[in-house]
């Protein structure tokens, strides 16, 4: 007989359900919780704006940098603030650090979702000196609202003397003169196994000492020697190690050195140099492995941070004479050579000359300058300086460039140009001298419509003008490089010519025109310098229609206007395209006929004998129309 029995719901839980709960027990409680969350209302909540502070350590050696961080939250962008002036603590901002989270709650049924925006201000500090120091309370706006922080002190201790471990830093000279070079080099003697490392020369920040680019050299059979300092502000040194002895005991040194260019004169102390470093606590690992025998297997070796500071060190920097100072002095320290070229050295009145002067002779030329040589008197007298550029370091030397125009054909040389400097052996002031260079200079004869109709102009005198006659031509008369200018005596039979002819004329060349344009878009439309040098060629012929035919600038005008099309059209800078020489060859690559090149010649001196030689007012109407003529006849060409 079969005897019927209740099922027992806990007891076939407990031995069917249970382990596969437990297995999955996790799984399980974290679905529910979710499916609870999903259903409950959610509300967004925003923190409360707050501001904390915090340092790194509160006990650091003198020179040693710490991290003060300051904590805003409840503003996307705080404003940053500005941290008081102190005596006490070298400060260096590093920056904002901006963190963003969100934190979930459950209370009474109800699900908050807070949104925390917290922006970390990071400064780098080192103190000044030892005991107590205080870093100040600092206004910190949030929100609209200012808060500030507390005053945190910190114990600042001198460094621990070690005999193996030591820094020393030492000048070339102790005394040198304002803008005199000195090298300033540190040398850390290394004595244990060092772990890390970190330097902090403020001297490096010092606003009274300027710091020239330096690369060292280094010996290639001695490279695994030199090795790579890093620096707190990102910048890399150079050093060399080398096996040394001090105090009878051998040692590492680690050296490196710097040149140092004083910008003030006075009596100045170094700021203190550092060094912080880590090294193995070799006690308190012994004592951790006869504890816990098990520690060398469990942790790391024990280490022990340590600083080390180099000793005070003061530079004398002496004031330069007042006594021989030139007035033309512009600052070189040391002994200096001057080396000058010129060129073209054949040329005729008004040409540009390309004028270099080479400086050498100072170890650093990097702050190098010279006299401005448009206010040197020898120049001045004879020459027009224009185009004076920066001096450009090349090598040994420094190069600088300007352009030279003769004033008359009277000019027989470029003056030796003098270049003063402070010799610091010496004492005293003294003088780089150049040598002259010859020039070959020939007058420009400027040939007018006036001198057909024999009246007095500039080159011939009251009586009337010079030439033979007429019929044979202006060209039977003058030859050679005599420059001929086109002028407007052909003007009044154009006037006569009557206005419905010329109106019925315009409107098939307009159209030529028009298909000639939509043609040289669709070929040059993809090229950006092709569109470039057709704006500058509407720029270009915009310029010389504006100019008045009586402006005496007029030239001057001129010649900015067509330099600058030449220029674009080109694709060269403009400084390239100031004289007819620095074109004349590229343009004859491009296919432009010789005849326009003799033309573009006859302007450019046109132009440049109209300042010196002066000009008619037939000139000055002339030379604008034929630059249009030739800027037109150019950028249809190419």
């Amino acid at each position: 007989m079969i005897k019927s029995v209740p099922f027992d719901w806990v007891r076939s839980f407990s031995i069917f359900a249970m382990p596969h709960f437990c297995r999955h027990s996790r799984f399980v409680l974290l679905s529910w919780l979710t499916a609870f969350a999903f259903f409950l209302p959610l509300a967004r909540t925003i923190a409360e704006p707050g501001v904390k502070v915090g340092v790194s350590s509160n006990n650091v050696y003198l020179g040693e940098t710490f991290v003060f961080q300051i904590s805003v939250s409840g503003d996307d962008e705080p404003e940053t603030p500005v941290f008081p002036k102190t005596a006490d603590f070298q400060v260096e901002f590093l920056g904002p650090q901006r963190n963003k989270s969100s934190s979930f709650t459950i209370i009474n049924g109800r699900m908050t979702n807070t949104s925390v925006n917290e922006t970390k201000l990071n400064y780098n500090l080192t103190a000044t000196r030892t005991g107590t120091l205080n870093i100040p309370s600092i206004p910190v706006k949030v929100g609209g609202r200012v808060f500030r922080t507390q005053a945190i002190p910190i114990h600042v201790m001198e460094p621990e003397k070690m005999d193996d471990m030591a820094l020393e830093v030492a000048v070339s000279s102790p005394e040198c003169y304002v803008g005199q070079p000195v090298t300033v080099t540190w040398k850390w003697f290394i004595g244990r196994r060092v772990l890390n490392y970190r330097f902090n020369l403020p001297l490096l920040a010092e606003k009274n000492f300027s710091f020239p680019a330096y690369t060292p050299d280094i010996d290639p059979a001695r490279r695994r020697n030199y090795q790579r300092i890093p620096l707190p502000s990102g910048d890399e040194l150079i050093g060399v190690l080398e096996q040394a002895t001090r105090n009878g005991v051998p040692v590492t040194c680690l050296t490196f050195s710097l040149p140092m260019i004083p910008m003030q004169a006075g009596a100045f102390t170094f700021p203190v140099s550092t060094v912080t470093f880590a090294i193995e606590d070799t006690n308190r690992a012994r004592r951790s492995r006869r504890q816990f025998p098990f520690d060398s297997f469990f942790e790391q070796t024990p280490t022990r941070t340590m600083t080390t500071a180099a000793p005070d060190l003061t530079l004398n920097v002496k004031d330069l004479p007042a006594e021989g100072k030139p007035k033309n002095f512009s600052g070189i320290v040391g002994p200096c050579r001057v080396e000058v070229s010129a060129s073209p050295r054949q040329i005729s009145v008004g040409d540009p000359i390309i004028l270099t002067v080479q400086v050498s002779g100072p170890e650093y030329l990097d702050n190098l300058r010279i006299p401005a040589l448009s206010e040197c008197p020898e120049l001045s007298r004879d020459f027009r300086v224009s185009g004076e550029e920066p001096g450009v370091v090349k090598n040994n030397h420094k190069v600088f460039q300007c352009t030279l125009r003769a004033v008359d054909a009277q000019v027989k040389a470029i003056p030796a140009l003098r270049i003063p400097f402070f010799n610091p052996t010496s004492g005293c002031y003294e003088e780089a001298l150049s040598e002259p260079i010859a020039l070959e200079v020939e007058e420009v004869h400027t040939v007018t419509a006036l001198d057909a109709q024999g009246l007095p102009t500039a080159f011939s005198s009251n009586s009337g003008s010079k030439l033979k006659t007429v019929a044979e031509g202006i060209a039977h008369n003058y030859g050679g490089d005599i420059l001929l200018v086109d002028q407007r005596a052909g003007l009044a039979t154009w006037t006569k010519t009557p206005w419905k002819i010329a109106f019925c004329l315009a409107w098939p060349c307009l159209y030529l025109l028009a298909l000639g344009a939509v043609a040289w878009h669709r070929r040059r439309g993809a090229d950006p310098g092709a569109i470039a040098a057709q704006r500058a060629a509407g720029k270009c012929l915009a310029a010389l229609k504006r100019i008045q035919p009586d402006d005496a600038n007029g030239p001057d005008l001129t010649l900015a206007a067509l330099t600058d099309f030449l220029a674009a059209k080109l694709r060269r800078p403009p400084a390239a395209a100031q004289s007819f020489q620095e074109v004349k060859a590229p343009l004859a690559d491009a296919g432009i006929e010789p005849t326009v090149l003799e033309r573009l010649e006859k302007l450019f001196a046109g132009c440049e004998a109209s300042r010196y030689a002066g000009a008619t007012p037939d000139d000055l109407k002339q030379i604008p129309l034929e630059a249009a003529a030739i800027v037109k006849t150019i950028n249809r060409a190419f």
